[in-house]
């Protein structure tokens, strides 16, 4: 639990900008007859969007691999699903972040932090009667909203251009988890209005009884 808190606040102070301000708002509350609570986040971040983090991005190694995707998007651009759409989703990919670049250190857990957020998420936030934990983000005009159908998966790839060679993790919000393909206009979104910045929205339960059953753990 403190290790997704700790990657959304660490995400805001580094990738917002210099003049990015960012807030917290959370409530939890356990109703009368259930052996379970229920927690409501709102993380939110007066800055540059993340598509603005990563086009502007100062590593070359981070750029190419944009210019790659773009190129291989191109031919599916349209009015809901564009350059902006298509580095939101990537920024959420295992291996692609703005800082990565091996003049920084840390630089092989790059872009990893956000994976492993919504892998945590999903493993501790449901119950034992069946509630799903919901999440969702909007920065800028894209809106991605996470539901149990699309889910983060180990993908391997060979020689790949963007990915390199070995296992990641990838979340493409669509039928073949294919990156390289564009995601479900009814998870990620293009919106009209523009919100300047981030907006990271989490509903989700604290049942010790599923977190013991997920952790493979005898109740």
């Amino acid at each position: 639990f403190s290790s997704i808190l700790g990657e959304v606040v660490n995400n805001c102070e580094i990738h917002g900008g210099s003049e990015a301000v960012w807030y917290i708002q959370g409530h939890y509350q356990i109703d009368e007859g259930k052996d379970y609570g229920e927690m409501q986040l709102v993380f939110l971040n007066f800055g540059d969007t993340i598509y603005e983090g990563l086009k502007n991005s100062p590593s070359k190694e981070t750029v190419q691999k944009l210019n790659t995707m773009t190129k291989a998007h191109r031919k599916y651009f349209d009015s809901s699903w564009n350059e902006e759409t298509l580095f939101t989703v990537l920024a959420l990919q295992d291996g692609i972040s703005r800082l990565r670049t091996n003049k920084i250190a840390g630089y092989t857990t790059r872009g990893s932090g956000t994976v492993n957020m919504i892998e945590k998420f999903g493993l501790i936030g449901g119950s034992e009667n069946g509630l799903k934990p919901e999440m969702s983000i909007v920065s800028g005009r894209t809106w991605i909203r996470f539901n149990e159908y699309y889910k983060m998966k180990s993908m391997i790839f060979r020689n790949d251009p963007v990915f390199g060679s070995g296992e990641r993790k990838i979340i493409a919000f669509n039928d073949e988890n294919d990156i390289y393909m564009p995601s479900n206009s009814d998870n990620v979104i293009f919106m009209k209005n523009y919100f300047p910045g981030t907006v990271i929205s989490l509903k989700f339960y604290l049942d010790s009884r599923y977190i013991n059953k997920m952790k493979g753990n005898k109740v």
